[in-house]
């Protein structure tokens, strides 16, 4: 039985305000294309679970305004640069930005905390993403060279493909070749 959504515990919260933790969000619901794989990857490759490393890797999942759904991966900040460079190869960058939301229809962004106070009293009214004033808290956007953004392949297609992608990485012990190969011809894809 699936477990049911619950309230993030005070230490998990805290955990938002602590700087030895790095938070990176994505929209699960609608799909950030990408995430799905960023996610698998950097907890897979290297906070495998079932071993002592997949203690440093934190998932908090939070719904929000339209039923939307957002996923938050927090791993030790002494192990960011492992974010950095599975977040390219999944085709995102990570932002120094937090997800906001139209309360009146759906509409999300991201915005720099600097630019806030220009949105925050607009009509209609927006709302910032729940722990968004934490420490280390970043967003993630896809890459300009991204096959979706740029149009190369559909929603639908890179959600075939990632789904696929992510299958192969939860399903073996180790990587293959054909799973470098794979990534290999995503990178010149996107260009990085």
């Amino acid at each position: 039985m699936a477990e049911k959504f619950r309230y993030p515990t005070r230490d998990e919260v805290k955990m938002f305000f602590d700087e030895s933790w790095t938070h990176y969000i994505g929209s699960v619901k609608p799909p950030r294309p990408g995430f799905a794989m960023f996610s698998t990857t950097l907890e897979y490759k290297f906070f495998a679970p079932g071993t002592q490393e997949n203690d440093d890797f934190k998932i908090l999942s939070t719904g929000w305004h339209h039923r939307s759904l957002w996923m938050t991966v927090s791993i030790p900040t002494s192990k960011k640069h492992l974010a950095e460079a599975v977040a390219k190869y999944s085709g995102l960058k990570i932002l120094k930005t937090f997800p906001v939301a139209c309360v009146k229809f759906p509409a999300f962004a991201t915005l720099a905390t600097e630019n806030w106070n220009q949105l925050k009293d607009v009509d209609p009214k927006w709302e910032a993403f729940p722990l968004y004033r934490g420490i280390n808290v970043f967003s993630m956007e896809n890459l300009d060279g991204h096959p979706v953004k740029s149009g190369k392949m559909s929603l639908s297609e890179w959600g075939d493909y990632e789904t696929d992608l992510v299958g192969k990485i939860i399903g073996v012990d180790e990587w293959t070749n054909e799973d470098f190969e794979e990534m290999e011809r995503l990178r010149k894809i996107l260009d990085v």
